[in-house]
């Protein structure tokens, strides 16, 4: 068995890899790792579709361990075993060390070859494949053994080829260009994060808005969130939860949840059409009357406890929260917080309205304290707070840097008592960038406060 690689995306900023942490500890909640990423970033990282980032696995957990944890994540391709890598195409073959018996072994059904390059390469050719499968036929010739199957191998191998380069614009990989990996597959992931994007997909949903967040981003805030999760009786909150995204993504884990907004028509239990344009699995959206719990009863979930017209801000916020989850503290917070964005506020049916879209300085500083505060009084010992914050770009003017709100964030978890577990910031635009932010309540911060000291 080769030393095993984790495949990132980098647009998920450093995020992703405590991502990938939260779910192993989910799935595998009796085995300890003693985790040791390298920091190197690599020079773009926006974009859905941008860069890559390989990382080293620990030793200790079994490679299906791992490639299940993988299937749950969304920010990791997959787990890969390096089975060559070097300067060269013929240095990589050669450094191939398995046997024939070996590699029949491990390729045990049917296998194809695949090509992937990250980063800029100017000479592109896919013409090209064919010779460089022609360097591997020497070291990969008991493979003639097993058949070959381009649509739906049981097997892959890919060649990669780096070109990526860091914040220094400095190569990534100074060591190896190429490297030959077998990407291991689980046998029966518990959790499959792609299968979970396509049945939470937007264009199925029959309620949603415009400020819903993306499929991804929402799974992403929910395992960041689960890492100290302990059964079906944990509860999840969301003071912003909008039109309920994050909510359902929970649910869809398992969770119970609780969500408020101060737009009571999001929460409402009375169906109406959602000025919404139709796609192809909803055709009739826009004309159809629904409203948020649709989410949940067509994918099967229980539906959540919903507080309209109730967020972060309001009076007495604490006590509520706490008296809606039976009294009982929640394990973790995760919302999206509005960025000066006020949807469906005025107008006959309160549903077309005016749209602020500024964010002022002082509300991001105010909401993120608000939010800690909060947690403080409803949140057990190691819950976790997960939540976003915008920050300016290069371009920006007016917008709170990302060192001024990082410094408050300091100061205000320790004035608080928690832990900053993840600072990942992800560009949007030029003048517009994102905080994913990953807070943890401390232990030593047991005793919880009276909620009237939030009023």
């Amino acid at each position: 068995m080769g030393k095993l690689l984790a495949w990132f995306r980098a647009s998920e900023g450093l995020c992703r890899l405590e991502e990938f942490e939260s779910v192993f500890s989910r799935l595998h909640p009796k085995q300890t790792v003693k985790w040791c990423w390298k920091d190197r970033i690599v020079h773009h990282e926006g974009g859905d579709q941008g860069p890559v980032v390989f990382q080293w696995l620990p030793t200790g957990p079994s490679d299906l361990d791992y490639a299940k944890v993988a299937a749950g994540c969304v920010a990791c391709h997959g787990i890969f075993s390096v089975w060559g890598q070097g300067e060269s195409l013929e240095s990589c073959a050669q450094s191939i060390s398995f046997s024939a018996e070996q590699q029949l072994q491990m390729i045990d059904g049917s296998w194809c070859f695949r090509f992937q390059t990250l980063g800029h390469r100017a000479d592109a050719n896919h013409q090209m494949h064919g010779d460089r499968v022609e360097v591997f036929r020497h070291s990969l010739g008991a493979l003639v053994h097993r058949k070959v199957d381009v649509q739906n191998p049981d097997h892959t191998l890919w060649l990669v080829q780096d070109h990526q380069r860091d914040v220094l614009e400095q190569p990534l990989n100074t060591q190896y260009r190429y490297r030959l990996l077998h990407h291991i597959r689980p046998k029966k992931p518990l959790w499959n994060a792609k299968q979970w994007r396509h049945k939470l997909s937007l264009s199925r949903r029959a309620f949603l808005s415009t400020s819903t967040l993306p499929v991804e981003r929402s799974l992403s805030m929910i395992h960041l969130g689960m890492a100290n999760r302990h059964g079906p009786e944990d509860t999840m909150l969301d003071p912003f939860c909008g039109s309920g995204g994050l909510l359902l993504t929970a649910a869809a884990q398992g969770w119970r949840v609780v969500g408020g907004d101060i737009q009571k028509q999001l929460l409402s239990n009375d169906p109406k059409p959602i000025p919404i344009p139709p796609s192809t699995e909803r055709p009739k959206r826009g004309i159809e009357a629904v409203c948020m719990v649709d989410n949940f009863m067509e994918l099967g979930l229980s539906t959540p406890i919903l507080l309209p017209g109730m967020d972060a801000w309001n009076e007495g916020a604490a006590t509520q929260y706490l008296a809606a989850n039976a009294g009982k503290p929640y394990r973790a917070i995760i919302t999206d917080p509005p960025y000066g964005r006020r949807e469906f506020l005025s107008g006959k049916d309160a549903w077309v309205g005016e749209v602020d879209c500024r964010i002022r300085p002082t509300t991001t500083l105010d909401t993120f304290t608000r939010l800690l505060e909060l947690g403080t009084q409803v949140l057990l010992p190691n819950g976790r707070l997960v939540f976003h914050m915008p920050v300016a770009g290069p371009d920006s003017k007016g917008r709170i840097s990302q060192c001024t709100l990082h410094d408050h964030a300091i100061q205000t978890s320790r004035r608080l008592n928690y832990r900053l577990i993840s600072w990942g910031v992800e560009p949007l635009n030029s003048s517009l960038h994102r905080v994913l932010v990953v807070l943890e309540k401390d232990v030593g911060a047991q005793a919880m406060k009276s909620p009237q000291s939030l009023l």
